[in-house]
């Protein structure tokens, strides 16, 4: 299923990313795919270093491209590192296994994916991205 994403939409989902990011005065980096893993919407604080600035992207494409939660993930690395280690050799763009990947979904279909990167915590990468989906949720309501 491809869902075209309404440039604004992504914009305001990156936005909101940023701004809870410079809430809590951690530097970061959001990024929005789409089902094709294609970059559509990016933001980064300042202050995110250039690994956070690599790894937004690489989160939502992790995400997409396992279609789940990279946190789930991360966990059924850490089970299998050896087919892990295969996968993520297998795909044309960067993955990582870190927390703060997250699945855009429409009527179960995995359509797009976002990702948070930077903060010292995983669950807090976790809680940027969770808001960013709700805010993608919300708009998409709209």
């Amino acid at each position: 299923m491809s869902v075209p994403f309404a440039p604004a939409l992504a914009a305001e989902v990156v936005r909101v990313g940023i701004e809870i990011a410079e809430a809590i005065g951690s530097p970061m980096a959001v990024a929005f795919v789409d089902g094709g893993a294609r970059l559509v919407a990016f933001a980064r604080t300042t202050d995110a270093t250039p690994a956070a600035v690599d790894a937004a992207p690489a989160k939502a494409r992790t995400a997409l491209w396992f279609g789940r939660p990279t946190a789930d993930t991360l966990d059924m690395a850490e089970r299998r590192p050896v087919v892990y280690e295969t996968l993520l050799g297998t795909s044309p763009h960067p993955l990582v296994l870190s927390m703060g990947g997250l699945c855009l979904q429409v009527d179960g279909h995995t359509v797009g994916a976002i990702g948070a990167a930077g903060a010292r915590l995983g669950a807090t990468d976790v809680e940027v991205a969770q808001a960013m989906l709700r805010t993608w949720v919300a708009g998409r309501d709209v």
